[in-house]
């Protein structure tokens, strides 16, 4: 995606941490930036582990826009696409996912959208 928003940048770095949520935490202070997002996970293949990863959203209402998984040996890439998220809360879902056992590396993406928010 060569929209210079990030989400190339989250693809090759979602082993290191993520990107992006911490760019736009000033706006989310003014409440004026909301955001599309995409989260790259890269899990242990367990049986369980896409639904493991998709509570922290449903738990905060997150409406998902895409979710797509790719198994690559005994680690499973799941790329979950949102919407209308601002930028504190992809932080927090990033955190979050960051600290669960069975995902072992979380990028995060964005460009900026101009729908309603969820917060």
């Amino acid at each position: 995606m060569a929209d210079g928003s990030g989400a190339a940048q989250a693809a090759q770095g979602a082993g290191a941490g993520h990107v992006g949520a911490a760019q736009g935490a000033a706006a989310d202070e003014a409440g004026a930036a909301v955001r599309r997002y995409w989260f790259i996970l890269y899990v242990h293949d367990e049986p369980d582990a896409l639904m493991r990863v998709l509570g922290p959203f449903t738990v905060r209402q997150v409406r998902l826009s895409g979710v797509t998984l790719d198994r690559q040996g005994e680690v499973v890439c799941i790329q979950i696409e949102v919407e209308a998220v601002a930028p504190a809360l992809a932080d927090r879902l990033a955190r979050l996912l960051e600290g669960m056992p069975v995902v072992r590396g979380v990028g995060l993406g964005w460009r900026d959208w101009s729908g309603p928010a969820s917060t």
